[in-house]
Order: structure tokens, then sequence, then C-alpha cells
């Protein structure tokens, strides 16, 4: 930091150092000679009255100087001038030395300027290039931008959709395990309804047998009944056909003895007695016919029930097959973790 005070003896030591090394002691100098230290106008001051004064000694001085002193001043003078032409001989070979130095770098300045101009003309050419693929790469990213936009917002797009396919997923995952519970169960239950239809199945086979066995008997006995109503049929038909004979004997008997009772009360009366037996005949044999047709009846009706039974042993049969079969396609599943094949 620059003091606030100047002393006159600390500007005069700046301004014999400054003349002892040969420069001009201006007050521009001899302020930086002070370290840039104090105003302008404060060493001016200072440089005038040191002026001032060494005017007034140097006149008190003149008057009181003796000739040795003058000789001795010349002497000095002498040797200070030619200390001063040394100085600037070797001043002067300083700056020729310096100058041909100069001269030389100035040489290889413009040979550098030149190279440096024929580089500078290259990385121009090249920087041109450069500019042209920095517009080029620029296009480019900004192209570049545009996919990365586009890719992103298909990115976004595709986790969305994964995010719907998880949710879906883990959907399907809670129903293929409600799925399995309810496969699980509806084993279960099968197993469960199989036995019970086993066990039905069972029971009804047993219950067809006896139905069967009863059939069977009931067949049996129908034929013993058709069998002898076959015969009652064919001695009815026997009877009938003989009560025919007899009817149409007696009717011959009756035309004969009408024939011969036309004059007769004795043939009246055997008259009345063949109308008698011929009614009675014809009674019985309208009996005969009823019972016949009875008979007739009673046999369609057993010939139908034993064919109704035979059906029906028929369809027992049939029955029992596809109970059996529906029996065969209900074997247990394997006991596996998946549901089988369909």
């Amino acid at each position: 930091m620059a003091r606030g005070r100047v002393y006159k003896s600390e500007v005069k030591v700046a301004r014999d150092t400054l003349l002892l090394q040969g420069t001009n002691p201006s007050l521009d100098a001899v302020r930086i000679a002070l370290g840039n230290t104090g105003s302008k106008t404060t060493i001016h001051r200072l440089m005038k009255e040191l002026e001032a004064e060494e005017v007034s000694a140097a006149e008190l001085a003149g008057e009181a100087v003796s000739d040795v002193l003058q000789a001795l001043v010349g002497q000095l003078a002498a040797q200070l001038r030619h200390e001063a032409e040394a100085t600037v001989a070797a001043g002067q070979t300083r700056a020729d030395s310096q100058v041909a130095a100069a001269q030389a770098e100035a040489t290889s300045l413009t040979r550098q300027t030149r190279e440096a101009s024929d580089q500078i003309q290259r990385l121009q050419t090249t920087l041109d290039a450069a500019r042209q693929t920095l517009a080029a790469t620029e296009q480019a990213l900004r192209e570049r931008d545009t996919v990365i936009v586009g890719l992103q917002e298909r990115l976004a797009g595709l986790e969305r959709q994964l995010g719907e396919r998880e949710a879906h997923l883990i959907s399907v995952e809670t129903k293929h395990q409600q799925a399995r519970d309810a496969l699980d169960h509806f084993r279960l239950a099968s197993k469960e309804q199989r036995e019970i239809e086993a066990r039905q199945h069972e029971q009804a086979v047993q219950a067809l047998q006896v139905e069967l066995r009863r059939a069977t008997d009931s067949v049996a006995t129908k034929n013993d009944e058709l069998l002898t109503l076959n015969r009652d049929n064919a001695r009815l038909t026997e009877q009938a056909g003989q009560h025919d004979k007899e009817l149409r004997e007696a009717r011959r008997a009756l035309l004969a003895a009408q024939e011969r009772a036309a004059g007769t009360e004795a043939l009246r009366q055997a008259n009345q007695a063949l109308e008698q037996r011929v009614s009675q005949v014809t009674a019985d044999l309208e009996a005969m016919r009823r019972e016949q047709t009875m008979a007739h009846m009673q046999w369609d009706a057993e010939r139908s029930a034993l064919a109704d039974a035979l059906r029906e042993a028929r369809a027992q049969g049939e029955r029992w097959g596809t109970i059996e079969a529906l029996l065969s396609s209900l074997q247990p599943f394997p006991q596996t973790g998946t549901a089988p094949s369909t």
C-alpha cells in the first residue's frame, strides 16, 4: 500500500540514484523509484526545493572554492565524461547486438509469421471443413434428438404397456391360482361324486340284477301262463267247434222237428224242447264265445305284458351297459399338479 507522506530526503536519494544510473530524473521516474508513493504535486514541489537549495549551495560554494578544487572538479568531470563515453560505447555495442538479435528475431518472426499464416490458412480450411462437419453433426444431432424424443415416447408407451402387461399378468396369475384352487376343489368334489356314483351304481346294479331276476322269473311265469292260455284257447276253440257242430245239428233237428211237428202236439212239445235246447246251446255257445273272447283278450294282455317285460328287461340291460360305460369313463384322474389335457 502507498504511504501518505514523502520526505525530501527520500526524493533526493531517489533522484541521485537515477542520476548515477544515467537516467533522467523525471517526475514519473522519481515516483517510480519511490515505489509509486506520494502524490506528483508533493514530489514536484520537493524536487523544486532541492534544486533551489542546490543552486543556492553551488553559488555559496563557488565563491569559496579554490583552484585546487576547481582542478579536481575538472578531473572528475573529465573522468565522468570518459566513463560516460565508455558507457555509451558499451551501450552502443549492446544496442547493436540487440538490434542484430532483434533483426534476426524479426526475420525468424517473419518466417514464423509466414508459416503461421500458412498454418492459419490451413487451419481456416480445416475450420471451414470442421464448421461444415459441425453443421452436419448438429443437423444429425437434431435428427438424433428427434429420434431420441420418438424413442423416449415409444419407450414411455412400452413402459405403459409393460405396466399394463404386468398388471394383466398379475391378474392372470391370480385367476390361474383361483382356477387351480377351483380345479383342486373340483377334483375333490369329483372324487367324492365318483365314489357316491360308484356306490349308487353298485346299488343300481344290484337293484337291476334283482329286477332282472324278477323280470326273468316274470317272463318264465308269463311263458307258463301263455302256454296255459294257449292250451285253454285250443280247448275252448275245440269246444266252440263242438258246440257249433251241436248247434248245427240242433238246428237241423229243429227244422226237421218243425217239419214233423206241424200237425201234432207232441211234435210241438218236442219242438219247444228242441227250441229250449237250441236256446240253451245258443246261450252256452255265446258264453263260450265270450269266454273265448275274454281268454283272447287276456292272452293278448299277457302277451303285451310279456313283451313289455322283455322290453323293460332289454332296457334295463342297456341302462346297465350305459352305466358300466359311464363308470369306465369316470376313472379317477392321475394325481398330478396339472389338470388333465383335453
